[in-house]
């Protein structure tokens, strides 16, 4: 019953403030992802990723990022990362900075709450600055199967952090292949608040992931 609670609440959260835009695409997400856990304290990680729009059918933006975190806490962990990425016509760097925070409920379930400052760089000018702040619960079924759901807010510099411009709302399973190798499988809805000529996009992705430990 107490997972059936949970997953309500977050199912509640995921259709939560909902905003229907004349603008809508459907996209598709892909990405490959190699970590490694260095100590008990440290960690690293390698992504590959493109994300396709005019449902599915152009690359909108391709991404290199690497980075590392260091377990502060049992139940707090610090991470930089570093992005470049380029849309076809320019080219882009972030620098993130994360602080993640976690909560084991039980043996199936946790939650995390994630609060990233971005920093994003385009030929040497700032292109904008934002938080971002993510709830998610997880409830793992087994060894193979952890099932999940995300709701992401993202603020920026323009409205001094005082008004979002980006809702996300994910759900999706990670599901274990082989010893090392996972599929993240999932869908996010996510629309623009309080931009010119909102977009709203619906997105399918598919995420390959090998852990080291």
């Amino acid at each position: 019953m107490k997972s059936v609670k949970y997953i309500g609440v977050c199912l509640a959260l995921f259709f939560a403030n909902s905003t229907w835009a004349q603008n809508q695409d459907f996209g598709f997400w892909t990405a490959f992802k190699v970590s490694q856990k260095l100590n008990k304290k440290w960690s690293a990680f390698g992504e590959l990723q493109s994300r396709f729009k005019n449902n599915g059918s152009d690359l909108d933006n391709a991404f290199v990022q690497g980075g590392v975190s260091y377990k502060i806490a049992k139940w707090y962990e610090l991470g930089a990362v570093y992005r470049y990425s380029n849309n076809g016509e320019m080219d882009a760097h972030r620098f993130d900075v994360n602080n993640t925070f976690k909560y084991k409920i039980d043996q199936k379930n946790a939650l995390s709450f994630r609060l990233k400052f971005t920093k994003s760089y385009v030929t040497h000018k700032i292109k904008g600055e934002r938080f971002r702040v993510r709830l998610k619960y997880q409830f793992k079924v087994n060894k193979k199967f952890i099932p999940y759901v995300k709701a992401q807010y993202f603020y920026t510099r323009v409205y001094d952090f005082s008004k979002w411009n980006l809702q996300r709302y994910s759900i999706g399973s990670e599901v274990r292949i082989a010893k090392k190798n996972f599929i993240d499988v999932f869908f996010t809805y996510q629309f623009e608040y309080n931009v010119f000529n909102p977009l709203t996009e619906y997105i399918f992705g598919l995420k390959y992931k090998l852990k080291y430990k």
